[in-house]
């Protein structure tokens, strides 16, 4: 069914209030705006699903005290982006989440398995994907983009009813509470404007020095795109941006000589860059940003992180959940580092926060420390953990 009115989507909503949960998703398109543009939301509830067309409901007010409501589940699959819409629009966090792609991670499902092979693997149901690269925001939506659209929270009920029964048989409810707290931290949806500079490309071959001058750029980028509701890489690319922390022009003049800023862009913002490398330059050391971390190239650090790794997908096929859910190499490389330079407690890999330091975590350290070990069994060829 689709909703293109006010008072139908608030008595839609009124209803949903009374419900103990409701499915939910979104259909947005980003590539021309800072902030995504809701163009279809999705709605599940009481076996029943809704389109509503936000470009004629123009207000949500009534649904994100929903999802503010803490005795209203609302069930998505890999929310991350449909949550930072509506975080845009509230100013806070959501309560009571349940993520499906989550969920289905912590039963062996991969750590981002999609909606269509989850309702495949877990229902036995094949979904068309006809639509997948649809222009959400032209109008009149077709009757097939409306049933692919509702068909995305069609079936997510019945894999949170059947994804919780087989959590709570394994006894990983209380995993699934834990992953779910990413919902509530605000750091999840937005950019922390100290560390913007690290998500740059090239940023890891810069100095400290030329880091502090890609921090202040960084941030400036970032308020020139929301401003504009512009693409980041459409105010100024990674590439440009590293280039002008490496070079450091003074004026007008030196910033004519790099490429990638066109004369238009120089005019328009040029006093503003000028003005960040400016600042950055009268920083003392002190104020730098830290160096920022580049994978360990000595030979018998790889060696332990491989070694790690064996354990790690051992552990995992144990524990018949896919590696990836557990850590990554990158995070083993963390703690391998931070084991040689004794700096254990300080190790920021979340494989060792948690319920993961329970089955995991620990016991790496115990390995690494050479408490637990690896063997092979002669018998069937299979990697064992012994302790």
């Amino acid at each position: 069914m689709l909703i293109e009115d006010q008072k139908s989507f608030d008595d839609l909503v009124a209803r949903i209030h009374r419900s103990p949960a409701v499915c939910l998703d979104t259909e947005f398109i980003s590539e021309h705006s800072y902030r995504p543009r809701l163009c279809l939301l999705q709605l599940g509830f009481d076996e029943a699903v809704y389109a509503v067309d936000p470009f004629r409901v123009s207000k949500l007010d009534s649904f994100l005290d929903v999802l503010m409501d803490p005795n209203v589940e609302k069930v998505v699959h890999s929310g991350q982006q449909d949550m930072m819409i509506f975080f845009d629009l509230m100013g806070t966090t959501p309560e009571s989440m349940f993520d499906t792609q989550v969920a289905a991670a912590l039963l062996g499902h991969g750590e981002s398995i999609g909606y269509a092979r989850l309702v495949d693997a877990a229902l036995g149901v094949r979904l068309p994907r006809d639509e997948t690269f649809t222009d959400w925001s032209q109008r009149p939506l077709t009757s097939d983009q409306i049933a692919y659209a509702l068909d995305d929270v069609r079936y997510l009920m019945p894999l949170h009813a059947m994804l919780m029964e087989n959590l709570e048989s394994l006894g990983r409810l209380d995993w699934l509470n834990e992953e779910m707290a990413i919902y509530k931290d605000v750091h999840f949806y937005g950019r922390d404007p100290k560390t913007l500079h690290t998500k740059i490309r090239g940023a890891g071959r810069l100095t400290r020095a030329e880091l502090a001058v890609l921090r202040e750029l960084a941030r400036w980028r970032e308020d020139e795109a929301r401003q504009k509701n512009s693409p980041r890489s459409r105010v100024v690319g990674d590439e440009v941006l590293c280039d002008l922390a490496r070079r450091q022009p003074s004026d007008h003049r030196a910033l004519a000589k790099l490429r990638g800023l066109h004369p238009r862009l120089i005019k328009r913002s040029g006093d503003g860059m000028l003005a960040c490398i400016a600042k950055a330059r009268k920083l003392d050391q002190d104020s730098y940003p830290e160096s920022i971390p580049q994978k360990p190239k000595d030979p018998r650090l790889t060696s332990q992180v491989d070694l790690l790794e064996v354990f790690l997908k051992t552990r995992a096929a144990e524990l018949k959940i896919s590696p990836g859910s557990l850590a990554t190499r990158s995070q083993l490389y963390l703690i391998v580092d931070a084991v040689r330079t004794d700096k254990l407690p300080d190790c920021p890999a979340p494989v060792l926060q948690g319920w993961r330091r329970d089955f995991i975590g620990q016991s790496m350290i115990d390995f690494l420390y050479g408490a637990a070990s690896l063997r092979i069994d002669p018998k069937n060829g299979g990697v064992r953990i012994t302790t």
